[in-house]
């Protein structure tokens, strides 16, 4: 077994299994109530933390079918007790975790990007809610395949051929790295959609799953006092947790710290300019995410 980002064999390994709302939305049938084995690895060398079970295309579009609708919200309350309709409408209408993605990117513009962002494009940016005015002042672009109509002022590519008819002085890919099975093979295609002066922006959760105590009662008891979460449930699940094999896999399939994405940027042709640690307030509380700013290397 090898690191994905940097190829290494220094890999430490924690066997666990796929949760099971994870099997119930990608499986059907007999598959979906089978324990399904894998394993938490950890890069002694570039510290990104990742699941050996990688999703395939079609597993992947299943996950993320219709995702927090109504089917999703119910598969997910069955088998994870605090993930309420109440929560699922709370994720659903968060307008704070956009003004704090708004937030957090235009420090990192201020501080990294030189000269005025003329033409920007967000990658997978569903309807393009986290542009800014400053990004894109005279034309901003969303390239997604979902086929939603994005919101007034920002233009639509629907197909990744497209993305080479323009020319953009600003990328950015935000909350998507960690649910890709192939980091590096995703970074090239951003690679080829800019240019030797186009500057890139990515954001992701900044996560150690080998942290210590990442899941004690004192890093979570400020969950018991958000008003969307059910105490009782929270508590429910928490004794729960404690029978099942360390952290199984779900949503998130890649963990990166500031070392990882900085290693996983060199491998893949970019040079950082500026990395760091944020946090970003959200309905159900406060995330610590890892922002970049980066470019092509010379």
């Amino acid at each position: 077994m090898e690191c994905l980002v940097c190829k290494s064999d220094k890999i430490t390994v924690k066997p666990t299994k796929m949760s099971d709302f994870l099997a119930a939305r990608i499986f059907e049938g007999e598959e979906a109530s089978k324990r399904h084995d894998v394993n938490l690895c950890h890069c002694e060398d570039c510290s990104f933390s990742f699941y050996d079970r990688r999703l395939t295309d079609e597993e992947a579009e299943r996950l993320y079918r219709d995702y927090r609708g109504e089917e999703y919200q119910k598969t997910r309350e069955k088998y994870d007790c605090w993930y309420t309709e109440k929560v699922n409408r709370a994720l659903n209408s968060d307008k704070l975790v956009l003004s704090e993605q708004k937030r957090v990117i235009t420090e990192m513009i201020n501080d990294s990007v030189p000269g005025e962002i003329k033409v920007a494009l967000d990658y997978g940016g569903n309807r393009g809610e986290t542009f800014t005015e400053q990004i894109g002042t005279e034309e901003k672009y969303v390239y997604d395949i979902s086929g939603i109509q994005p919101i007034d002022g920002i233009k639509a590519i629907r197909n990744y051929s497209g993305l080479s008819e323009h020319r953009f002085d600003f990328i950015m890919c935000n909350m998507t790295l960690e649910h890709v099975s192939y980091p590096a093979d995703f970074m090239k295609l951003l690679y080829d959609a800019g240019d030797e002066d186009t500057y890139y922006y990515l954001e992701v959760p900044s996560e150690n799953p080998f942290e210590q105590s990442k899941f004690s009662i004192s890093k979570n008891i400020r969950l018991l006092f958000n008003k969307n979460y059910s105490k009782i449930r929270l508590v429910k699940h928490y004794f729960y947790l404690r029978t099942q094999p360390y952290m199984p896999m779900s949503e998130h399939i890649n963990f990166f710290t500031p070392k990882a994405l900085e290693t996983l940027l060199k491998r893949c042709g970019f040079e950082a300019v500026n990395i760091r640690e944020n946090f970003e307030e959200n309905v159900m509380g406060k995330n610590k995410v890892l922002s970049a700013v980066f470019k092509k290397s010379k």
